[in-house]
């Protein structure tokens, strides 16, 4: 277990020896009777539902960028807090090298692409090539042959 992991694993396991302390002192519903006792309380818990939501918006797109289940994390939030997103970073897998990027980012080295390729734009249809194959070009978008298309281009060279 590396270094970062075995750090969120201490932090989770003291968070949730004092959310059993809390829940056996006032319920688990005493919680929120506590929570709504004066306005500090409430912006607190406020200004929690508001983490937790941010925490949960994240958990979802990075699970399904990695093709992880995220449901059971978003259901120990709810009924936890802060041990939902802790348990997640723990035990999130790595991304691949080349795994999915996301949407509209620029490749980063080392992410995003595999081995062997780069970058590059489609001169014809001026998007970028992305790997799942070539852009088509224009004269294939237009219902033309390549062939016409290129008399096309040599007439208007000229």
């Amino acid at each position: 277990m590396n270094p970062i992991r075995l750090a969120l694993s201490i932090v989770l396991v003291a968070f949730l020896a004092l959310t059993g302390i809390a829940v056996a002192q006032h319920g688990y519903l005493g919680f929120f009777a506590l929570a709504s006792a004066n306005w500090a309380t409430r912006l607190l818990f406020l200004d929690l539902v508001i983490s937790l939501s941010l925490c949960a918006a994240w958990m979802v797109r990075d699970a399904r960028s990695r093709g992880a289940a995220f449901v059971p994390y978003l259901l120990v939030t709810a009924t936890f807090g802060a041990a939902g997103p802790l348990l997640y970073l723990i035990r999130r897998k790595p991304a691949t090298a080349w795994g999915p990027m996301a949407a509209g980012s620029a490749p980063v080295a080392g992410r995003g692409l595999p081995p062997r390729t780069s970058p590059a734009v489609c001169r014809a249809a001026r998007s970028p090539v992305g790997l799942r194959g070539a852009a088509r070009p224009l004269s294939a978008r237009r219902g033309r042959s390549r062939r016409a298309a290129a008399s096309v281009s040599r007439d208007t060279r000229s």
